[in-house]
């Protein structure tokens, strides 16, 4: 993070905002705890041809989305193996 350059200025607050994020909570950015921010995530899964593209069913919402919800690195691919088969 300390040497990508920002598109924009809406970018560069938005990275200071980052920085300044991590360097409060460190390791903790990844814990859910009520009252404290954490980092949310979503990605578009492809196939190897990217000719399809892996969505799921928003109950809340009502619609399809792509992946995504509270980040924690250590469940990713452990969530596109045993769920998807992926």
């Amino acid at each position: 993070m300390t040497e990508y350059k920002p598109f924009d200025d809406l970018e560069r607050v938005d990275l200071e905002s980052f920085r300044a994020f991590v360097a409060r909570y460190g390791p903790r950015i990844y814990d859910y705890v009520p009252g404290q921010p954490f980092i949310t995530a979503s990605a578009i899964v492809l196939n190897p041809a990217s000719t399809k593209t892996l969505v799921q069913w928003h109950n809340l919402h009502k619609q399809y989305r792509q992946w995504g919800g509270k980040a924690n690195p250590a469940t990713v691919n452990q969530i596109l193996k045993e769920k998807l088969g992926a």
